[in-house]
């Protein structure tokens, strides 16, 4: 975009340019690539899956899953649920 200003003679240019990072990493979040990125990004989700499955039964006690850890899971769950429900 060009803007001039006529009655003092000022221009002020605008341009976009691309982020060099931030470009590649929304093509690959969008899922351009498809084919192959599509089971990679499904084995990671599935590795993270399972890391947060996992994590639930690493500490014991009061601030495990028994106890502090059940309401963060529940939230966890409700959260993405009731989500579901208003935008479905």
């Amino acid at each position: 975009m060009i803007y001039v200003e006529l009655s003092s003679g000022g221009v002020l240019t605008e341009s976009v340019k691309s982020r060099t990072f931030l470009r590649e990493a929304n093509f690959l979040h969008l899922n351009h690539a498809r084919e192959l990125w599509t089971y990679a990004a499904d084995a990671y989700a599935a590795a993270l899956l399972l890391l947060a499955i996992t994590g639930l039964f690493v500490i014991k006690g009061k601030k495990g899953i028994t106890g502090r850890g059940a309401w963060l899971t529940g939230a966890g769950v409700i959260i993405p649920v009731i989500f579901l429900l208003l935008y479905w």
